[in-house]
């Protein structure tokens, strides 16, 4: 009813006269969207600003929809075309990216003199996968029952040295009658019931074990002190929608014919670094020299490390080897032999190129059943 009232009142009023509002109402949405451009903070999946278009229609002028806005006006934007004590002065909080979405990630690669060595896609499928504690556990609790060596062992009454002769006779001493000396309630005697060797190992799945070091990985990547991480995905519309997670989150869309995702994905993650990761891709993990002073130096610039877990693809570089040996909070391992224990165990992860390749070749092997 309000909107035929007001098309009454434009009626009444003439052509002219709707004719002028139409343009102002033209002149306000070129305003909102310049005022957007220049001053709008989006957040989320970049919606557009003020989506409130004007049609003029049977000279007419009348708001055919409005979107929902997820910009803030500064008091200067739009040229007093809105009161200034009527525009929010809050900062919008962008939300954090959510790990666990399968999606392929794009971390910088870097070395020991942080030097910039281009960028690395990680598989979604291994490195973007949803945490589970209770398949960390179950694997921690299978990886230390296998190590367990379980070569714990008693001696019977049969295996302690010493006589078998009958201590003293059967009746007439008024002592308690016994056959041996060895027993167990003697000092010396044997022990029953006492560990024997055994293995300690317990059965676990192959897809749980291989899902546990998914999860760890990601766990990992998910904590959220990433230098800069970006995800990318192909949209229905066929554009690259590239997500830059660091400290706040960023997306943007643009056409593969327009411009290389890669190098957009590259723009995005220089724009947001923050302090350094739990997981750092090297580009290898050569070092100069064997001595001790270069690898304490290069750790000490670490931020936040305590424990550093160094993985290569093949066999450990002697020098690395040789330079890491008497430092207890670094320890190496090749790529065959990282476990979710290990990374468990140290704050920060760095892996070679060579490492994440073999990685993930390993996890999308077909499991042998």
């Amino acid at each position: 009813m309000a909107m035929s009232i007001s098309i009454r009142l434009l009626r009444s009023f003439g052509p002219s006269s709707a004719r002028r509002c139409c343009e102002s109402s033209m002149t306000i949405e070129r305003s909102l969207r310049v005022s957007n451009a220049f001053y709008g903070h989006v957040s989320g999946d970049n919606l557009s600003a003020l989506e409130s278009s004007f049609f003029c229609k049977r000279g007419l002028s009348f708001p055919a929809s409005r979107g929902l806005s997820t910009s803030i006006l500064t008091p200067h934007s739009g040229e007093g075309a809105f009161p200034s004590e009527l525009l929010s002065k809050k900062a919008i909080l962008t939300p954090e990216r959510t790990p666990g979405c399968y999606e392929d990630l794009i971390i910088p690669v870097t070395n020991f003199h942080n030097e910039d060595k281009g960028l690395m896609v990680l598989a979604g499928d291994v490195f973007d996968v949803p945490i589970r504690k209770d398949i960390v556990h179950r694997v921690v609790r299978w990886q230390l029952a296998k190590r367990q060596q379980g070569t714990h062992s008693t001696k019977t009454i049969s295996e302690v040295s010493g006589t078998g002769r009958k201590p003293w006779p059967q009746k007439g001493t008024g002592r308690a009658r016994h056959g041996t000396l060895r027993g167990p309630q003697f000092r010396h005697g044997a022990t029953m019931h006492g560990p024997k060797p055994r293995s300690h190992a317990i059965k676990l799945q192959k897809k749980v074990r291989r899902l546990g070091l998914k999860i760890a990985l990601s766990a990992r990547i998910a904590e959220g002190k990433c230098k800069g991480r970006a995800s990318k995905r192909l949209t229905q519309e066929g554009m690259w929608s590239l997500t830059c997670c660091g400290a706040r989150f960023c997306s943007m869309s643009i056409s593969p014919s327009s411009h290389d995702d890669i190098s957009a994905a590259a723009v995005l993650l220089f724009l947001l670094i923050i302090a350094v990761a739990p997981l750092l891709i090297f580009d290898d993990l050569e070092v100069p020299t064997h001595k001790t002073k270069n690898i304490v130096n290069y750790v000490s610039q670490m931020e936040n490390t305590k424990k550093l877990l160094l993985v290569d693809g093949g066999p450990i570089n002697e020098k690395l080897k040789l330079a890491t040996q008497n430092l207890h909070y670094v320890n190496l391992l090749p790529s065959i032999g990282l476990n979710v224990y290990s990374i468990l165990l140290h704050d920060t992860l760095v892996m070679s190129r060579d490492a994440v390749d073999r990685i993930v070749k390993r996890m999308h092997t077909p499991i042998n059943r």
